[in-house]
């Protein structure tokens, strides 16, 4: 049926990039910087040791996968993004094989690849380098859940160490195989080495080397996080991320202005999650399939739910099955025109997911800060050659049409150019010295520095 079919997967693959082709050329920015003057230092223990300065242990999905990148394409960011792409696809073609594992008909299998494949939620993996975590680690946690699924052991043990070096979202890895297995009774020995794995990484993470849980990361237990379940909920049928900053569920006063002036972008989103809820009511799917659905959901959200002030539409990338699996069933369960269901949704999803992306590409931090990044990697570059060891960049905001010419916001409010700079370390990976300073004052502030260094004036 796969030969038979063999031009699905070409299609949906074509369909992605359609979609998110622009992000392959989005620049280094903000944690980038930091990873690329990490990796410099050529030490490997370092990237596999757990830190307290930092959010994340990704080994494999930071310094291991931006060393390797940098080894072939240099300071080239597109070949990193074509690597992460390629993973995309992959990630793509798992999706069906887990739809046909959890025992869907190959066209519905097909279906679901082509939703998840090409969801908006995506543009932030595939835009943002540092966060390709979000394409690697659903590559191992897929890929470990349908080798269990199937019976392979080994290979789905395999994965999951792979998933735990790469994404903390692969925590979630073993109660998905529980809800996900309907065999799982015969097979709870087989995840004791799971379980083994596990309990010194949690150690670790948790207790040895504490996670610096404050400010965006301070986890909360309040009525907050029903809120950020509902935007998970439709930012999974491609609503804007953007709009969950402007609309304010509080009062329907305030929402009212907002969404008459963005209705045309929300039109498909709620056409969407209507029938999305119509066609789970209308074909009495089994309530073993509700909440299995419901569940994964769950646990897909189960790291960072609790983070109701760090909440971003990236991490629906394993929680997004969940609903996924939940409207496919539904439509197995259809008998007439099943057919042309699938194909108005199909339609709408790309064509709501395509005007998403579109405007993201226009209000999101990630378009600007790696727009602003790139403009002032090459005026630096362009400016100074080969600057002493210790010189000092004075870094200031554009004058004239620079910000307009480049296509980059720098507002007053938020120090945008300190952020994609990763205060100056974007300096030293591209000179390859880490004796250089970077200095960020605002127009009218002076600057002292030793007579003894060389100072640089960079105000493009």
């Amino acid at each position: 049926m796969i030969r038979k079919n063999w031009w699905m997967f070409p299609s949906i693959f074509a369909l992605a990039l359609i979609i998110f082709h622009q992000s392959l050329s989005y620049y280094f920015f903000q944690d980038d910087w930091f990873v690329l003057n990490w990796i410099r230092t050529g030490n490997l223990l370092s990237f596999f040791s757990f830190r307290t300065d930092i959010i994340y242990w990704r080994p494999l999905s930071m310094p291991i996968f931006f060393a390797l990148a940098k080894s072939l394409f240099g300071l080239s960011p597109f070949g990193y993004h074509l690597i992460a792409f390629i993973f995309h696809l992959v990630n793509i073609t798992l999706v069906y094989f887990l739809m046909i594992e959890l025992k869907f008909k190959k066209a519905l299998a097909y279906f679901a690849a082509l939703l998840w494949g090409t969801a908006a939620f995506h543009f932030v993996p595939l835009s943002w380098l540092s966060t390709t975590s979000y394409i690697l680690g659903p590559t191992f946690i897929f890929s470990s859940i349908i080798f269990f699924l199937k019976s392979r052991f080994k290979f789905s043990f395999l994965f999951f160490i792979l998933g735990l070096l790469t994404s903390e979202l692969s925590l979630t890895t073993i109660p998905l195989i529980l809800v996900s297995d309907d065999k799982i009774r015969g097979k709870i020995k087989n995840l004791v080495p799971f379980l083994i794995a596990i309990t010194p990484y949690l150690i670790a993470r948790f207790i040895i080397f504490p996670l610096p849980a404050n400010k965006d990361y301070a986890p909360l237990i309040n009525s907050k996080v029903l809120v950020s379940l509902f935007w998970y909920f439709a930012w999974t049928f491609n609503v804007a991320e953007r709009f969950s900053t402007i609309f304010y569920l509080s009062t329907i006063k305030t929402a009212a202005g907002p969404f008459v002036d963005f209705f045309k972008l929300l039109i498909g989103p709620i056409f969407l999650m209507i029938t999305f809820i119509v066609l789970i009511i209308a074909s009495k799917i089994k309530m073993k399939i509700i909440i299995r659905s419901a569940i994964w959901f769950l646990v897909g959200l189960s790291p960072v739910i609790l983070l109701p002030k760090h909440t971003y539409a990236m991490y629906l990338t394993i929680a997004s099955i969940g609903i996924i699996y939940a409207l496919t069933a539904a439509l197995g369960k259809i008998k007439k025109f099943q057919l042309g269901v699938v194909v108005i949704i199909a339609i709408v999803w790309f064509v709501s997911s395509l005007s998403t992306v579109n405007l993201l590409r226009t209000n999101h931090w990630v378009a600007n800060e790696q727009a602003t990044s790139k403009a002032y990697s090459a005026a630096i570059m362009g400016t100074v050659k080969n600057p002493p060891q210790g010189s000092i960049f004075v870094i200031r905001n554009p004058v004239g049409n620079f910000a307009s010419k480049n296509g980059l916001t720098l507002s007053g409010s938020e120090n945008t150019l300190y952020q994609s700079l990763n205060d100056g370390t974007a300096v030293q990976v591209l000179y390859n010295d880490s004796t250089l300073k970077s200095i960020f004052p605002t127009s009218q502030q002076r600057v002292e520095t030793n007579t003894n260094q060389q100072v640089f004036e960079i105000e493009p």
